[in-house]
């Protein structure tokens, strides 16, 4: 009696957990109904400011419409792709950190990315990737994905179906 009561605590622990991550009200798991900008790419995209930094959050759903990413991405007033400051950029990084109490590891380049922070917490993954082009001012290109791994590997799942059904 005593195992299933803990196996259902932390089941119900688990749910609370993930209820808990959200961003300007979008949260994980959950169907998001609010109002949408515009939808790019599969994503359906905000336009709002994070840490007073003016750019767009993307949500990617489920073929249910549950949220299984949140992103977002420093844009400028035409909505396209806009640098900030490595200073505003560290600022981004410290909020996420805060918010979702998590610390961030630097994992260096991966490839692609000058600086790759990630870190992931009860199947939720959490990452910053910056790219600096020290010729350019601003010179750093931000983005914060929050995903929920499970509810990824159901989407990854959607599209290779989708795909398949293309033969």
């Amino acid at each position: 009696m005593k195992k299933l009561i803990l196996i259902i605590a932390i089941v119900f622990s688990g749910m609370l957990m993930q209820a808990q991550i959200e961003l300007k009200g979008i949260k994980l798991g959950e169907i998001y109904t609010g109002v949408i900008d515009e939808t790019v790419g599969g994503y359906d995209m905000i336009f709002t400011s994070l840490g007073g930094i003016s750019g767009a959050i993307g949500i990617l759903k489920l073929n249910d419409g549950t949220v299984c990413q949140i992103a977002f991405q420093a844009n400028d007033d035409s909505n396209s792709p806009e640098r900030i400051s490595e200073s505003e950029a560290k600022m981004l990084i410290k909020g996420v950190e805060n918010k979702f109490n998590v610390k961030l590891k630097n994992r260096g380049e991966n490839g692609i990315y000058d600086k790759f922070y990630y870190v992931e917490k009860n199947g939720i993954v959490y990452c910053v990737t910056l790219d600096i082009n020290n010729y350019m001012a601003p010179s750093t290109a931000c983005v914060i994905v929050i995903q929920d791994s499970h509810l990824m590997d159901i989407k990854d799942s959607e599209q290779q179906e989708l795909a398949n059904q293309d033969f």
